[in-house]
Order: structure tokens, then sequence, then C-alpha cells
């Protein structure tokens, strides 16, 4: 069984940043494709409701969301790691991303490979182009295992006799 993980890691990190805009996270693409099933954050402070989203990149700076969970609802995101259980697909270089209402998560402003973001909830979008922040990294992650390991896919193995000619 292969295992997949996404995004940079829920991790206490120096900074924070706060709600209002739709963040994907550069850093750490999808590994494998199959499904996301736990997502880890690390809030600053209480968040309101927060929605994760599988992104894929449809060219430099826009995006397509392929699959989303709304985490919770109201003011329940307490601070510190916090794990949540999803059913999200995700293929092979897909990214993690999040909206939420209040409060802020962790997050790096330097050595990092960056994000993408773009006010306003922006899950689930089509074709959207979102701006990006160079060197940050969220305290965001998810895992999963991949389509064969995760039973969602069939393999079928087909049987060819060749007759003499």
């Amino acid at each position: 069984m292969a295992v997949i993980d996404i995004g940079p890691g829920a991790s206490e990190r120096p900074e924070y940043l706060t709600a209002g805009s739709t963040v994907i996270d550069k850093n750490n693409p999808a590994n494998l494709s199959g499904r996301i099933t736990e997502v880890k954050l690390w809030a600053n402070s209480i968040m309101g409701s927060v929605e994760v989203g599988i992104f894929t990149q449809v060219d430099t700076d826009i995006f397509t969301s392929r699959s989303n969970s709304l985490l919770n609802s109201g003011n329940n995101v307490p601070i510190g790691l916090q794990t949540y259980a999803v059913n999200l697909a995700v293929e092979a270089g897909d990214f993690i991303g999040l909206y939420w209402v209040g409060g802020g998560i962790k997050r790096n402003d330097a050595g990092y490979l960056g994000n993408w973001y773009k006010t306003g909830d922006n899950i689930p979008c089509t074709a959207t182009s979102f701006g990006f922040s160079a060197s940050r990294a969220l305290a965001l992650e998810g895992s999963g295992t991949d389509i064969l390991a995760g039973g969602s896919a069939a393999v079928a193995i087909a049987v060819v006799t060749i007759g003499a000619i």
C-alpha cells in the first residue's frame, strides 16, 4: 500500500495568515493519485468555517478544484494542530488549499516555494486565476492511499490465447 502525501506539513510555524482568501500551497504537490483521507492544519487562533480543496493546475496561475470538503462550520477550530477525516479525490501533481472564515493559520514567510491566493471563497472553482506569493508555506497537509491500495479502482487482467498459425 502506497501512502499519498500533499502539502508542506502541519507544523508550528513562526508567522500566520488571517482569513479572507482562498490559498493554494505550492509546496509538496501530491505524490500519487487516489484519495486523501486525512487533513491536518495548525491554527494560530480560533478559526471559523474551514473548507479544504484539492486543485489541479490548468496553467501557471490558473486552477480548477478537483474535490473539496467542509471541515467544520462555525468557530470551532481550536488553536494548535487539528486533524480531520475527509474523502477527497487527488491526482499526482495536484495541490492542497483552503478557505476559512475568522482566525488564522500558521505559515512561513521565507524559505519555501510559495502559495497562490485569491480574495474570497474560491472553493470550488473552474479555470480561476490566482495571484502568487513566493517563499511561503502554510501549516497544512493531507495524506491518504493510492488508487489500488484504496480499493477504488479495479484491475482487470486479460488472458489471451494465441493459436498456432
